[in-house]
C-alpha cells in the first residue's frame, strides 16, 4: 500500500484549523517537568497528520522503476505515452502571491517512448488532488504548452488535461504527431483573488495510471521555543496577568500551538516541538494581559524560526518591565515682588527643572505676577534641582534674585511651588552714561542684555532712558549695552559690553536733509486764468521755492482782441508741508 501511504502524507485534511499542543486525547507524546530553578520544560511531538505540508516539508529519495510508466488504458498509439519524471516526480508547482491577486501553476510533461512519431487522440491528464491554501481546486484555468512537436489542442474540464494532436489523414501527417522521444510541457494555471501560502497535489495521473512513486522518506526537525518573563514576576504577583506566545505554523493556514502562562507561576518556560515538518514557523506575542510598561524582544533572533531536517532550531521571547513612573503635576508661582509696576515690560522669567538622579531637564516659562503656571509629569520619588532667572530695573536699582532650590520632591498628584524672588535694591556695578550731540537733552532708550545659563546671575533687565550723567545700576557679571539712536540721529561707535562699573559715551550726530528739486510741467491753465502745480512726496519743510521758464503770451490769438498776463505765484501748504 505504498500509494495510500504516499497520499497520507501529501493530502493534509483542513479540518485541523486550530490545534492546541498537547490536548489531542494520546495522539501526540507530552512529557513535562518543573525544573527547581522555576523552569518549565516540556517536548511535544507533533503528528504529521495534524501539520500541512509544504512544497518544502517532503523529501524524496529513489526514483521509479523504470522511470516513465506506461498506461495499460491507452490506445495502441498512444500506449507510447508517459508521464515524465525529474527526482522522483512527475510533476511541478509554483505560486506567485500578492494580497490582491495570486496565480499557481502545476507543469507535467508527457513523452512519446516510442521509435515512431504518434498521434494522440484526447489523453487524459488528471491532477488528482490539487489544492491551494488546502482548498480543493475545481476548475482549472488556461494551459501554456513548450516543447517539441505540433501545437496540441487542450481542453480542460474539472481537474483533467485533454491532450490531442491536430487532425490529420492520410500519408503525410508527421508534422501533427509527436515525435519519437519527443517531450511536451505543460503548464496548468490557475489564480485566486487574494495571497497563497500553499499549493499541493496529491499526484499526476496519465488516462488513470500513475506512475509507481518511490517509498517516501519523511525528514522532520525539531524547534525549541524559550520564553523568559522573570522580570515580571514580580508585578504580576500583585496583579492579574496573563502572556500569549503563539507559535505559527509555515503554511499560514493553522496555528500550531498557543502557550498561554502567567509570569507569576511560570517565569521561564522551554518548550520543544518535534517530528515537525521543515519551513519557517513564526512567533506572535500577545501582551495586552500584561502590566503597563512590559516590552518584549526575541533575542538575537526576528521572531522566524527556520526549522530545518535532522536539526533543533532554536527560538527565545524575552518580555521586559520597567514599572512606570508615578507621575505628579506641579504649579508654580513667583511671589515677593512688591514693587510689580516697576517691571513694565517684564512679562515673565524661565524655570528650569532638573531630576538630579537621571539629569533630565524641564523648563518652563513663570509669569512674574504669580499667575500660576503648570508642569505634568514629573515621575515621584527623585528630588529635583529648580533654578530661574532674576529681573531687574537699572534705572531704579531695583533687583529681585532668582532661586536655586536643591533636593525638592514632589507627591503623587497636584503640588505647589511657590517660587519667591528676594528684593535688591544696591547694584554690584553702574553704567555712567555720557551723552552728546542731542537736542534738547533728548532722552536715549537703552536696554541691558544679560548671558548665561538660566540661574539667579542671569538677570531680565526692563528698558531705560538715559541722558547726559544718566546711571544705570546692573548685577550681572557680563552685560550687553543695546542703545536705539533718537529719530533723526545717528549714534557713532561705543562701548557695548561691560562687566564693571564703566563710562558709557554716546556721541550722536543730527541727520543732515538736502534739498529736495523736482522738475513739474503746467498744465492747460482754466478759464480763470489761474495754473495749478502741486508738489507730492515733499517733506516737511520751512521754504518752497519756484523756478519757472514761464513767459506771458497773447491769451486766445488775436481774433478776439490779445491781452497780456503778469504771472504771480501763491503756496498752499497742505498735509503739514
Amino acid at each position: 500500500m505504498p500509494n495510500n501511504k504516499q497520499v497520507k502524507l501529501l493530502l493534509i485534511a483542513i479540518s485541523s484549523a486550530y490545534l492546541l499542543v498537547g490536548c489531542n486525547g494520546g495522539s501526540s507524546a507530552t512529557q513535562e517537568s518543573i525544573q527547581p530553578n522555576s523552569i518549565s520544560t516540556s517536548t511535544v511531538s507533533v503528528p504529521l497528520s495534524e501539520q500541512v505540508a509544504t512544497s518544502s516539508s517532503i523529501y524524496t529519495v529513489g526514483d521509479n522503476s523504470g522511470k516513465s510508466v506506461k498506461s495499460t488504458q491507452l490506445s495502441t498509439t498512444d500506449s507510447c505515452l508517459a508521464l515524465v519524471d525529474k527526482d522522483g516526480k512527475n510533476y511541478t508547482t509554483s505560486f506567485n502571491s500578492s494580497q490582491w491577486w495570486s496565480t499557481a501553476q502545476v507543469t507535467f510533461a508527457i513523452k512519446n517512448t516510442c521509435n515512431a512519431p504518434i498521434a494522440i487522440s484526447n489523453a487524459k491528464v488528471t491532477l488528482d488532488g490539487y489544492a491551494i491554501n488546502g482548498v480543493a481546486v475545481t476548475q482549472l484555468g488556461d494551459v501554456a504548452q513548450s516543447g517539441s512537436g505540433p501545437y496540441m489542442s487542450v481542453t480542460t474540464n474539472n481537474n483533467n488535461v485533454n491532450i490531442s494532436t491536430p487532425e490529420c489523414a492520410g500519408d503525410y501527417c508527421f508534422w501533427a504527431q509527436l515525435p519519437a522521444g519527443a517531450e511536451k510541457i505543460f503548464t496548468v494555471n490557475s489564480s485566486l483573488g487574494s495571497a497563497i501560502t500553499s499549493v499541493s497535489v496529491k499526484q499526476v495521473i496519465l488516462d488513470g495510471q500513475a506512475p509507481t512513486p518511490p517509498e517516501p522518506v519523511i525528514k522532520t526537525g525539531e524547534m525549541t521555543v524559550t520564553i523568559n518573563s522573570v522580570e515580571l514576576k514580580d508585578a504580576c504577583t500583585k496583579q492579574s496577568c496573563t502572556a500569549v506566545v503563539g507559535v505559527n505554523s509555515p503554511s499560514g493556514i493553522a496555528p500550531l500551538d498557543q502557550i498561554t502562562f502567567n509570569p507569576a507561576e511560570s517565569p521561564i518556560i522551554e518548550k520543544t516541538y518535534s517530528n515537525l515538518l521543515p519551513g519557517t514557523y513564526t512567533l506572535q506575542i500577545n501582551n495586552g494581559g500584561l502590566p503597563t510598561g512590559t516590552t518584549f524582544n526575541y533575542g538575537a533572533g526576528n521572531g522566524s524560526v527556520a526549522v530545518v531536517a535532522d536539526t533543533t532550531a532554536k527560538a527565545d521571547v524575552n518580555f521586559k518591565y520597567s514599572e512606570p513612573a508615578v507621575l505628579s503635576n506641579v504649579n508654580f508661582s513667583v511671589t515677593g515682588i512688591s514693587d510689580l509696576a516697576k517691571f513694565t515690560g517684564i512679562n515673565s522669567i524661565e524655570a528650569e527643572i532638573t531630576d538630579e538622579s537621571t539629569g533630565a531637564k524641564a523648563r518652563i516659562e513663570l509669569p512674574i505676577n504669580g499667575t500660576v503656571a503648570s508642569l505634568n509629569g514629573l515621575p515621584t520619588g527623585d528630588t529635583y534641582t529648580i533654578k530661574t532667572q532674576s529681573i531687574g530695573n537699572p534705572q531704579d536699582e531695583l533687583f529681585y534674585k532668582g532661586v536655586e532650590l536643591t533636593g525638592v520632591k514632589f507627591k503623587q498628584g497636584s503640588n505647589t511651588q511657590a517660587i519667591s524672588l528676594t528684593k535688591v535694591t544696591t547694584s554690584d556695578n553702574k553704567l555712567t552714561f555720557n551723552v552728546s550731540g542731542l537736542d534738547n537733552e533728548t532722552p536715549v532708550q537703552v536696554l541691558l542684555a544679560d548671558s548665561g545659563a538660566i540661574d539667579p546671575n542671569f538677570y531680565v533687565y526692563t528698558s531705560a532712558k538715559v541722558i547726559n550723567g544718566t546711571k544705570l545700576g546692573f548685577m550681572s557679571s557680563n552685560v550687553a549695552i543695546n542703545v536705539t539712536a533718537p529719530a533723526g540721529y545717528t549714534l557713532g561707535d561705543y562701548q557695548k559690553v561691560a562687566n564693571s562699573d564703566a563710562n558709557i559715551d554716546l556721541q550722536f550726530t543730527k541727520n543732515v536733509v538736502p534739498n529736495a528739486t523736482f522738475d513739474y510741467e503746467v498744465p492747460f491753465k482754466d478759464y480763470n486764468h489761474k495754473l495749478l502745480v502741486s508738489f507730492n512726496g515733499v517733506a516737511k519743510a520751512k521754504s518752497v521755492s519756484l523756478v519757472t521758464n514761464f513767459k506771458p503770451k497773447l491769451d486766445y490769438g488775436t481774433c478776439f482782441g490779445g491781452v497780456v498776463y503778469d504771472f504771480n505765484s501763491t503756496t498752499t501748504e497742505n498735509n503739514g508741508m
